[in-house]
């Protein structure tokens, strides 16, 4: 519906005109139709009359008629549009529309009528960046609708790791997106990009065993052993192993005859240890680059059965406390002469920002959790979404991309997410 706009000369007579606006993402057009009008009474007939007008966003023009019309009527002059485009900030271009009567021989005079119009900034999108495992770069930079996509240039840092670039996945392993580069063509939506990394240098992995043996050469487990027992099973990371080491808190010395260096291999050694000692030993495999240590305690003796608590607790190869109910078990557990896995559970929020994934743990942090690295080929890492009603996706499995897990979700989501998980790390 039009909108009429007038103003009056004092003469019986004025200026008038009427508009539409329509607007889309790119700009504002404002459709216009001016000319006189008469109060009710008083005629005008073969006047020269110039009506101009002017757009402050850029554009203006006049034209001079003559004008006839009975008592109270009007005629109109001149019609146009006018546009303006959207930009980053809020406008409020005028229309201004005057009438020129300055010379006609009857009711002489000017008048003009102007209105400013509100056309807001162009729809925007918050584009942020997330380190995926890194510090520092960009926070967020803004997408402007049907505009390219400018990436920030700043870059964020992770020890021991290359970064790639940006990507919408934070599993992928090539990056979409450079720093300091424009795209087009990209989504005009809110969305999080994830830096992508490179592994610079894969340290040794390695995993310890360590208990209490009857004898220098032994290798089956005695609480009441008065040695000390270590195995070692190690392999390379990008370069081949130089050396390896045992050490402890009660500064033993260690007897080995197994080979330090190479591609992978089986590191084992023997050490007196008094029955009352307590220690921590501590095994470093190092490829002259990187280093791997892995730490295990060795207990004091204790007998082969323990019970306490007027028979309501059992320890079998560790002691048990006056309160304690039940069987509690000490050392590795065999089946048949087989160890048996070791089981983890618990649960843990996580925060997702639109993705359909969820990191579990990273290399480094699984290695502290659990005292050694995943072994994708041998370990098994099982998760469930625990409140699946209220988030409205599910866990579909977990996977091991790029060094760390992430548990697959049914659906991309934004918000936390509570996921119980299985951790069964093989002997």
């Amino acid at each position: 519906m039009s909108t009429r706009f007038t103003s009056s000369s004092g003469k019986h007579w004025g200026v008038y005109f009427d508009t539409d606006q329509t607007e889309d993402d790119a700009g504002y057009t404002v459709t216009w139709t001016a000319g006189m009008y008469a109060d009710s009474g008083w005629s005008f007939s073969n006047a020269t009359n110039t009506l101009s007008w002017s757009w402050s966003a850029g554009g203006s023009g006049s034209v001079t008629k003559a004008v006839s019309f009975g008592p109270g009527g009007t005629q109109a002059l001149a019609s146009g549009s006018c546009y303006v485009a959207k930009t980053h900030a809020y406008q409020e271009p005028t229309l201004t529309i005057a009438l020129d009567r300055s010379s006609a021989g009857f009711m002489p005079g000017t008048a003009s009528v102007s209105n400013a119009y509100a056309v807001s900034a162009k729809t925007s999108h918050t584009i942020t960046f997330d380190g995926n495992g890194g510090s520092g770069g960009p926070g967020s930079t803004t997408k402007w609708i049907n505009e390219d996509l400018a990436i920030p240039s700043a870059v964020p840092t992770r020890s021991g790791y290359t970064f790639l670039g940006w990507s919408r996945s934070p599993s992928a392993t090539s990056a979409e997106y450079q720093p300091g580069q424009t795209y087009y063509g990209t989504a005009d939506t809110a969305y999080a990009l994830y830096a992508i990394w490179s592994l610079d240098h894969v340290a040794p992995t390695a995993t310890l065993t360590a208990y209490r043996v009857a004898s220098s050469s032994g290798t089956t487990a005695s609480a009441t052993g008065t040695y000390a027992y270590v195995v070692v099973e190690w392999a390379k990371g990008s370069d081949s192993v130089t050396s390896i080491s045992i050490s402890d808190t009660g500064s033993h010395t260690w007897t080995s005859s197994s080979a330090t260096s190479g591609s992978s291999g089986t590191y084992t050694a023997h050490c007196p240890l008094a029955a009352s000692d307590t220690v921590t030993v501590t095994a470093t495999v190092s490829d002259g680059t990187a280093t791997t240590t892995r730490a295990a305690t060795i207990g004091a003796t204790t007998p082969p059965i323990d019970v306490g608590n007027r028979g309501l607790g059992v320890g079998l190869l560790q002691p048990v406390g006056s309160s304690d109910t039940g069987v509690h078990m000490g050392g590795e557990v065999y089946v048949g002469g087989a160890r048996l896995p070791k089981l983890y559970v618990g649960t843990k929020v996580i925060p997702v920002s639109g993705n359909n994934a969820a990191r579990l743990w990273t290399s480094a942090e699984f290695e502290s959790a659990f005292g050694r690295t995943f072994n994708a080929a041998t370990d098994f890492v099982g998760a469930m979404n625990a409140d699946g009603n209220a988030t409205g996706a599910h866990v579909e499995g977990v996977t091991f991309v790029s060094n760390e897990l992430w548990a697959v979700l049914a659906s991309t989501i934004s918000g936390s997410i509570r996921i119980n998980w299985l951790v069964v790390l093989a002997p």
